[in-house]
């Protein structure tokens, strides 16, 4: 299930062609119900392996007490992104030097 709702948020989110100046001031209903879904999501088992959300673009998100352990941010845009600090993010999820906070 977590797999199907990331690569909901993935195809959902704003596509790369939307200048980030023109990005919504939050994600549509439905990529942020998804996201709220996966940040409450028990603990994965060790064989899971990442959950991935990288080259997402969903700034504005509220992310309090989010479960993104071995999450695969590569390349997202969390701008201004609420609830979750990016030093906490970076501990525990994978992020590179195009993840955007």
């Amino acid at each position: 299930m977590r797999d199907v709702l990331a690569a909901y948020v993935r195809e959902h989110d704003p596509a790369p062609a939307v200048r980030t100046q023109d990005l919504p001031a939050e994600p549509d209903i439905d990529v942020t119900t998804a996201l709220k879904v996966l940040a409450r999501r028990p603990p994965d088992p060790p064989a899971a392996g990442a959950l991935d959300l990288h080259k997402t673009r969903i700034p504005h998100t509220a992310t309090p007490r989010a479960n993104l352990l071995t999450a695969d941010l590569s390349g997202a845009d969390l701008t201004r992104i609420r609830g979750t600090s990016e030093v906490q993010i970076r501990k525990v999820a994978r992020t590179d030097a195009n993840t955007r906070f």
